[in-house]
């Protein structure tokens, strides 16, 4: 309200699933913290968050709308546990999301979507599309993250930038669009094994 934001709060050992596709056009993602600094997000379960209308694509959690200093840290995010092979994309974590329209960032412009945020250490299984996405998130840390049955880590547009360090992924690592990813020590399978 005004320039009055909801920053520096914790979502901690919660458990946040779904039992059935969600029909609706509009956003399905159990943690949408948008415009907001300073939050944890820790130690928590979020599975099953599938979307069937409209384009049928759902995230796990995101942080985005010009909000800084974001930490997940410890969660494990199952994209599809019981809700298996449905159509759409499910994506695990995102520093940036889908993107938020400038009328509703911090700033009111949104030149990054995230800045200085961190995903560590969390477990990130069976999702139809990326297990991390950086979308405009510049100074990013994405460190000690275990990635399995995911299409990799993906960072996206020159204003994303980002630390990758000691993850285990099952999939590729990319930067593209002008992203800037500082690879430090990572196992990664190259996109080519992923088929």
């Amino acid at each position: 309200l005004g320039n009055h934001y909801p920053d520096d709060g914790l979502i901690e050992h919660t458990t946040l699933t779904a039992t059935h596709v969600r029909s609706t056009m509009r956003s399905v993602t159990p943690v949408d913290i948008v415009t907001s600094s300073g939050w944890t997000l820790r130690a928590n379960l979020i599975s099953d968050f599938v979307k069937g209308d409209g384009n049928q694509v759902s995230y796990g959690a995101f942080a985005k709308g010009g909000g800084r200093n974001n930490v997940f840290e410890r969660n494990v995010v199952w994209c599809e546990q019981a809700l298996r092979g449905l159509p759409g994309q499910r994506i695990g974590l995102s520093l940036g999301g889908g993107g938020t329209g400038q009328e509703f960032c911090r700033d009111g412009r949104c030149i990054t979507e995230q800045e200085g945020s961190v995903l560590r250490a969390n477990l990130v299984v069976g999702c139809s599309d990326m297990g991390i996405y950086l979308n405009s998130a510049a100074a990013s840390k994405v460190v000690d993250n275990t990635l399995v049955d995911t299409d990799g880590i993906d960072a996206r547009y020159p204003t994303s930038s980002a630390v990758v360090d000691g993850n285990l992924v099952d999939g590729p690592v990319r930067a593209r669009d002008g992203a800037i990813v500082h690879l430090g020590e990572n196992r990664a399978t190259p996109l080519w094994r992923v088929y």
